[in-house]
């Protein structure tokens, strides 16, 4: 048996692809599958600059390693949080990796430009992971706005799974499109990308492996065992059964049920605090440190 691009002894099997790979050459295999979710979602050009949102894991990190190996104008976004224990480690990292690879990046530093990290916020009703998410969302989307023609993010062909599987149990059909690859630009809002929607994480582990891609393993200590996590554990049991069914799941979905979700986009004002895309008066965003209580 040898390796699906040279003479060597394989030592990498992809069950679902039915290649075996030695560890020279999955990297390329890797970076291919990148390439061709690139080129065939048309989601952006080597003319074209991007925005890489890094968080300092093995996904984002193996995202912007692989774009820029790729030859595309990426420059890293990080956003600290102001998480002790997990922001700062997480920093070193990126902060490591680009400049050691001659990466620009740009640092969003909660507590400096807002005065609150994420542990000195609290909104009734919503979940630290909630919160979180708004932020995530809201800075992602205000950086990159007008400076870049694309916003990537490193959700991987697992993420898109167990998300899309999550709105079938409910048969929740509004949030499906969201779940696309691209999604388009509007006003006020950067064309969001995810060019790992091809790979999933254990084909991502293996690339920053076999790269030698720093990453932070740590793990945010806000975070809970969710339903999101028990579905990844149920879709790898299937995979380890009937390999491939994660993509075919999710490529049926891009190919049968995307004409049916197509619908009108939201009526959007301006916040009136920060002047963003919202569907109220005040954005989730601001919402947050306006009513927020902390010392």
């Amino acid at each position: 048996m040898k390796c699906l691009f040279c003479d060597r002894k394989p030592e990498i099997r992809l069950k679902r692809h039915r290649a075996w790979l030695c560890r020279d050459c999955y990297p390329k295999f890797f970076e291919r599958q990148v390439m061709r979710a690139v080129e065939k979602e048309g989601m952006f050009s080597h003319s074209d600059r991007i925005c890489v949102a890094v968080s300092g894991g093995k996904d984002s990190m193996g995202l912007l390693h692989s774009l820029k190996k790729l030859g595309y104008d990426v420059t890293a976004l990080f956003i600290d949080l102001g998480i002790e224990g997990y922001s700062k480690e997480s920093r070193r990292v990126v902060e490591g990796y680009t400049e050691r690879e001659g990466t620009p990046l740009i640092v969003y530093d909660l507590k400096k430009e807002k005065g609150k990290g994420l542990p000195e916020i609290q909104k009734r009703g919503r979940s630290r992971c909630a919160v979180c998410g708004i932020i995530k969302r809201y800075v992602m989307n205000r950086v990159s706005l007008g400076k870049f023609d694309a916003l990537a993010t490193g959700h991987t062909l697992d993420d898109a799974v167990v998300f899309l599987f999550s709105d079938t149990l409910q048969w929740n059909l509004e949030p499906m499109s969201r779940h696309l690859p691209v999604l388009e630009a509007g006003e006020g809002m950067v064309r969001k990308v995810k060019p790992l929607y091809r790979v999933t994480d254990q084909e991502t582990l293996l690339y920053v492996e076999t790269e030698r891609i720093p990453y932070w393993k740590g793990k945010c200590p806000y975070q809970v065992t969710s339903k999101q996590k028990q579905y990844k554990e149920i879709w790898n049991r299937l995979e380890e059964i009937t390999p491939g069914i994660k993509q075919n799941f999710y490529l049926s979905f891009l190919r049968n049920m995307i004409p049916h979700l197509r619908s009108e986009k939201p009526d959007l004002k301006r916040c009136r605090e920060c002047g963003g895309p919202t569907t109220r008066e005040v954005c989730s965003f601001c919402s947050l440190f306006s009513t927020s209580q902390g010392p």
